[in-house]
């Protein structure tokens, strides 16, 4: 969708600034034949990389440069083209980057890595293994770190003794600026 409205914007503007040529003296034809030309060779590469994120940021910058493109017309010949300054306000917002999210999707939850906060794991006996003490409480984080786990998860068990912060309740956790790990449901 996104893209065929970016596309009749570009259109619509390279149309614009063509005929904005038409009417131009001699030394703002040259400048403006040179602009023209850049925001075609930009509007090409933003089109064949559109899938990608550098595709849509191409397409803030070309409407950005058409944005001073306008203002520079404006500035030397007097003659504000409001329709073309709205059409490029317009493709200005359309593809405005968007903030990159860090979410990580339910489907695909990925292991934190907590190789700065842990040592590397010791070779552990059957018995260990299989006994985990929950007596300090219900979860447990690093003194070292930002994450609190529950005793049963892999991480929480390589945390060393005298690291180990021990919370009742997820709330007490949460209230000292900890933030629960994926094995937490």
């Amino acid at each position: 969708m996104f893209l065929i409205v970016k596309t009749l914007l570009v259109g619509l503007l390279l149309y614009g600034l063509v005929r904005i040529l038409d009417t131009a003296g001699r030394k703002f034809f040259l400048l403006e034949l040179i602009g023209l030309l850049v925001l075609i060779i930009l509007s090409f590469v933003a089109f064949m990389s559109y899938g990608k994120a550098a595709g849509r940021t191409i397409f803030f910058i070309i409407f950005l440069l058409y944005l001073a493109n306008l203002v520079l017309v404006w500035y030397f010949t007097g003659a504000l083209y409001l329709v073309l300054m709205v059409l490029t306000m317009l493709g200005f917002v359309v593809s405005f980057p968007r903030r990159r999210s860090t979410a990580v999707p339910k489907e695909e939850k990925k292991e934190e890595l907590h190789s700065m906060v842990f040592e590397e794991p010791k070779e552990e006996s059957a018995k260990s293994k299989s006994t985990t003490a929950y007596s300090p409480g219900k979860y447990v984080a690093s003194k070292n770190s930002n994450v609190y786990h529950e005793p049963k998860c892999d991480w929480a068990k390589k945390i060393e003794k005298s690291r180990q912060v021990w919370f009742d309740d997820k709330k007490d956790a949460v209230e000292k600026g900890f933030r629960r790990h994926s094995c937490i449901a």
